[in-house]
């Protein structure tokens, strides 16, 4: 499963038709982010169906090395394509790892964190820097391989991989046996590397 895609530049950087569309909604300015259903599984936009792969169990993944590949993985396919690798931020790292600690622990896919923060929010209490912002995130996926596959496969998610101005990234992955899809990814990016 593999989550809408959300990328957004520092206030002002884009215009307002290249930024997400957000509509009043009683008293609060909520982003509009359109879902469907393909086969049973919620998928973002624009549709993506990927499967997991198959192979190892859950206990034998080593979240941390699976992260480092997934890094590897995508900087080998930006330099391929012309662009720069990303810098790994720690300041990145620990907002991914947050969530997708967040969606394993409490069984739940999504942008917002459980406790209602939304994606640019919860990145920017980790990275405090006013630059672009983007979040790729997938669910059920075992391997670095598999999900920056199925992020490549999809349009939106690939748009994020490939943002000449992403200079920055963080990867995790949180495991849960007992969740619904096992396997919780969050990929955070950013437009500045960390400073410190």
């Amino acid at each position: 499963m593999l989550g809408q895609p959300l990328s957004r530049a520092a206030r002002g950087a884009l215009p307002a038709t290249m930024m997400p569309r957000s509509e009043n909604v009683g008293a609060r300015n909520v982003l509009v982010i359109e879902r469907r259903r393909l086969l049973g599984g919620l998928l973002g936009v624009p549709l993506a169906l990927a499967w997991p792969s198959l192979g190892r169990a859950a206990d034998e993944i080593d979240p941390v090395a699976e992260a480092a590949v997934g890094v590897e993985l995508i900087n080998a396919y930006r330099q391929a394509q012309g662009l720069a690798p990303l810098a790994r931020s720690r300041r990145l790292d620990e907002a991914a790892r947050a969530h997708a600690e967040d969606m394993a622990r409490h069984d739940r896919f999504s942008h917002t964190s459980s406790d209602g923060t939304g994606a640019f929010d919860r990145i920017r209490s980790f990275y405090p820097y006013e630059t672009w912002l983007g979040e790729n995130i997938g669910a059920g996926f075992r391997t670095a391989g598999a999900i920056v596959g199925a992020w490549q496969g999809s349009p939106a998610h690939n748009d994020n991989l490939l943002l000449a101005e992403f200079q920055a990234i963080g990867l995790a992955v949180a495991v849960n046996k007992a969740a619904t899809f096992c396997w919780y990814w969050a990929c955070d990016f950013g437009g500045q590397r960390d400073l410190d």
